[in-house]
């Protein structure tokens, strides 16, 4: 059979228009090894012609469609698109189908939608289909016939990480993501999480699999690994990082004691990854260090430990944090932290205390994010209790705060996150910066927004240039 993947994304200039998706790389590479043909097709908004197109030229059996809950909207309407011009079956999976089935099924033109890990039971889809035989029992899905939704159970998640194919990287264009060098080639040595933060859907993950938090988290073997990345880079040559985007790289010692050496003897490139402060030890960032690591990418989240630990569950201190980026600059890797604004009781003077905790520990890079109440989240849970979610839309995670709260006006949220950066590393026309981030031009659009956005296009024309040249 022939499947069409269709991957809609957040339309985030920094990203560009191609995202690279190792849930896809999953399911596209487990339907090849069975002999189906699969293509792609990422849309960051809705492209009625690229659609009509893409399924014209590949002439698919099935859609497979990914969605997150910022991108349903968009999901919606290429479904609909795709039910009213094309007699397809199309299949929804992702988080927004996980957290939120009900809705999901709702949705007009799906035959039917995919919870958890998807690999086997898309595969099992597929080859029912291709045979004519019954689908309506293959676990992880839910069916819609009629007013009846026929509800299937979970299987159990795969356990050998390493028994699945590598993730296919031939259906996306990586010459084209690869241009972003933040992003590096992305891979994963592991899959799930050990912590409970009320701001991710770890903790919901758990709940509907029925596990506990040791057999949630898998690590495939370190060879198996290095064997993926090592034919990568011999397909694609690339000259940029290797990114892995486990949920922590440092949550197993003895399998980073075996890691280290391995990676600094097999791959030539550095690689950066994710690391949570009170995993980051004096023989950790030594390992990390021996094995080539060039950036670590820490939480902070929010300066203030009540928010960090009670609302967010992080247990975290600010010393464990404070003690991660002094071990990051003693051993001559940079540091990158990751915070967010507008959290649920936030007040202005809790967004300074994330200020000062990194003008304290002056990270190298800093990410920042308006927090997003995710369904599937005890947080989300927690602001619907409190009324706080406000009608405001937003696609992703940088475009605006959509609460709205009692302790903090939407106005300062979005003025931080202006400023942010600047107050952290400090500025010679910091003035000017305060004065034109408050001059508001047009509805959300201040004098500062203006003035970064022809800075940026200025910067991004000659990149543009250099690259030609």
């Amino acid at each position: 059979m022939k499947i069409l993947f269709i991957f809609p994304i957040p339309r985030i200039p920094i990203f560009g228009k191609v995202l690279f998706n190792l849930g896809i790389g999953y399911l596209s590479a487990i339907l090849k090894q069975h002999r189906h043909k699969t293509d792609l097709l990422t849309l960051n908004n809705y492209d009625r012609q690229k659609i009509k197109q893409k399924i014209k030229t590949f002439s698919p059996d099935l859609i497979a469609m990914s969605s997150t809950s910022d991108q349903i909207g968009l999901s919606r309407q290429i479904i609909s698109y795709i039910k009213n011009n094309f007699q397809l079956p199309i299949v929804l999976g992702g988080v927004h189908a996980t957290y939120l089935p009900q809705e999901s099924i709702a949705i007009e033109g799906l035959l039917g939608i995919c919870l958890g890990e998807g690999e086997y039971p898309l595969l099992e889809l597929v080859e029912c289909l291709e045979k004519g035989k019954d689908h309506r029992h293959i676990s992880n899905f839910w069916f819609r016939e009629g007013d009846e939704i026929i509800k299937n159970d979970l299987r159990p998640l795969v356990i050998n990480l390493d028994s699945l194919p590598f993730p296919d990287r031939e259906v996306f264009d990586i010459p084209e993501i690869n241009k972003a060098w933040f992003v590096g080639m992305q891979f994963m040595g592991s899959r799930g999480c050990l912590y409970s933060c009320t701001n991710c859907n770890t903790p919901s993950f758990r709940k509907i699999y029925k596990l506990g938090k040791e057999n949630y988290v898998r690590l495939r073997s370190v060879d198996n690994l290095l064997a993926e990345i090592d034919s990568v880079i011999k397909r694609y040559k690339f000259g940029g990082y290797v990114a892995f985007e486990d949920d922590s790289f440092v949550v197993d010692k003895n399998w980073l004691r075996e890691f280290s050496p391995k990676y600094s003897k097999a791959i030539r490139y550095p690689f950066f990854c994710n690391a949570r402060a009170d995993q980051i030890d004096e023989e950790s960032i030594s390992l990390l260090k021996n094995a080539n690591c060039r950036l670590i990418r820490v939480g902070i989240e929010s300066g203030d430990e009540y928010l960090r630990n009670v609302i967010l569950r992080k247990g975290i201190t600010n010393n464990d944090i404070v003690k991660t980026f002094q071990l990051a600059k003693k051993y001559g890797i940079k540091a990158l932290s990751f915070n967010m604004l507008g959290l649920p009781f936030e007040t202005e003077e809790l967004i300074r205390k994330t200020v000062k905790l990194n003008q304290e520990v002056r990270p190298d890079f800093i990410a920042l994010s308006y927090f997003r109440p995710y369904p599937g989240t005890d947080l989300y849970n927690l602001c619907k209790e409190n009324n706080l979610i406000s009608r405001r839309k937003a696609s992703h995670w940088l475009e605006d705060t959509i609460l709205d709260q009692p302790t903090v006006s939407k106005n300062t949220v979005r003025y931080y996150m202006r400023v942010f950066r600047a107050y952290v590393c400090g500025s010679n026309i910091m003035p000017l910066i305060k004065l034109t981030a408050r001059l508001y031009i047009w509805k959300n659009f201040t004098l500062f927004d203006f003035m970064k956005g022809t800075k940026d296009s200025i910067k991004n024309h000659f990149m543009k240039n250099n690259q030609q040249v």
